[in-house]
């Protein structure tokens, strides 16, 4: 068979789906990878691996027509000249396109995965929120018709789709997230001190400034811990402004890195992983890494989230809760709430068994649920490859 698989950033091609690509080479198919623009590390990688890839303009946000009406053109003329039995797309705008083009182009079989809503779907007011939501429900709508198969991450995002008649139930499929190598985010020792990390795009939505200020609020009660961030600023309007990581810097509070390529190095340092998220995560990435090198766990008790705390034996999960919520390794907060949050970093702080009980309860549950591999079975058995 000859794959294409179309991604948004080039990167993910080689950190979220390079064991797919693998895998699918392993098993004698023809593989094309596209993604937004030039990338030599990235045709590097592929071309290692036997694959092929091809940039194209396909840029996350915006909805200009001419540049839209480009990426239409050049997907369609990768389609044509790799010869594609089968299309492979995630994230809205690949999914959306993909699935257009490659039934004009008589393409076998289209597949998508959804790897969370995003920020079409986070509830917010106001006429342009309500004119976004509205586009992307029709063009979902439109696209996934033509979908052999959608991939979820999460039951919650199935729901939400079934209800607005996005998708018919008979092509839905759920997948245990991108799965992580958990050879090469290996379980390591915890440092002696309690440290939290937070690792994500620095949005509002991600709950970077409810880290920040729960950070600020304990590190003058707990001047021994420390409160680490990683990852980039976004152009989107919600994220941290320069005036504002300049502040974070000078404040102290906050140990802030930048954005590191590999993670691990940070997350060795650290004994909590931190998501305060109400993005309309799928399975958030960065919490998979972290559980899988055994670290606690404290994300919110939101959509994709709440994924990756395994609750008590008997406990029953309250998705409306207001407290924090228990899980064998981390905690569950509700969404936008400081002080919960900092109640569930001060039982981190409190207990070093505790913490070092919920990360080895960590490893265990992202063994058993979130193995690349067994993800990627999963995906190309559903593909039939």
């Amino acid at each position: 068979m000859r794959i294409l698989v179309i991604g948004a950033l080039p990167k993910s091609l080689e950190i979220f789906r390079g064991p797919l690509l693998r895998a699918m080479l392993d098993r004698g198919h023809q593989v094309w990878a596209c993604a937004h623009g030039e990338d030599r590390h990235i045709s590097d990688f592929c071309a290692s691996i036997g694959a092929y890839y091809q940039p194209i303009s396909i840029h996350r946000a915006g909805l200009n027509p001419w540049r839209e009406f480009q990426t239409l053109r050049q997907l369609r003329a990768l389609i044509k000249s790799s010869k594609a039995d089968i299309v492979l797309a995630y994230t809205i705008k690949p999914v959306i396109y993909g699935g257009i083009i490659a039934r004009l182009c008589s393409v076998r079989r289209s597949y998508a995965m959804i790897e969370g809503l995003g920020h079409a779907f986070i509830p917010a007011n106001g006429l342009r929120y309500l004119a976004v939501r509205k586009i992307a429900q029709f063009l979902y709508r439109f696209s996934l018709r033509f979908s052999a198969k959608v991939f979820f991450l999460n039951p919650d995002d199935i729901d939400d789709v079934l209800a607005m008649g996005l998708v018919d139930r008979g092509k839905i499929s759920q997948v245990n997230g991108t799965g992580v190598d958990l050879a090469y985010y290996a379980a390591a020792p915890l440092p002696d001190r309690c440290v939290f990390i937070m690792i994500a795009r620095l949005l509002g939505e991600k709950g970077v400034r409810e880290y920040i200020e729960a950070a600020r609020i304990l590190k003058a009660r707990h001047p021994e811990a420390e409160w680490l961030l990683v990852g980039d600023a976004d152009d989107h309007p919600n994220s941290l402004s320069p005036s504002e990581i300049e502040q974070l810097k000078r404040d102290g509070a906050v140990n802030y890195l930048g954005y590191c390529p590999d993670i691990r190095p940070a997350m060795t340092m650290a004994s909590v992983c931190v998501l305060p998220s109400y993005y309309r995560e799928g399975l958030p990435r960065t919490i998979q890494e972290g559980m899988a090198m055994g670290r606690a766990v404290i994300v919110t008790n939101a959509p994709g989230c709440r994924e990756t705390v395994r609750l008590l034996p008997g406990d029953v999960l309250d998705k409306n809760s207001t407290e924090v919520l228990t899980g064998e390794n981390g905690f569950l907060v509700p969404v936008k709430n400081v002080e919960k949050l900092c109640q569930a970093m001060e039982r981190c702080l409190a207990n070093s068994s505790l913490r070092a009980a919920m990360g080895a309860a960590s490893r265990r549950y992202a063994e058993e649920r979130f193995d690349v591999h067994k993800v990627n079975e999963v995906l190309l058995a559903e593909m039939g490859l």
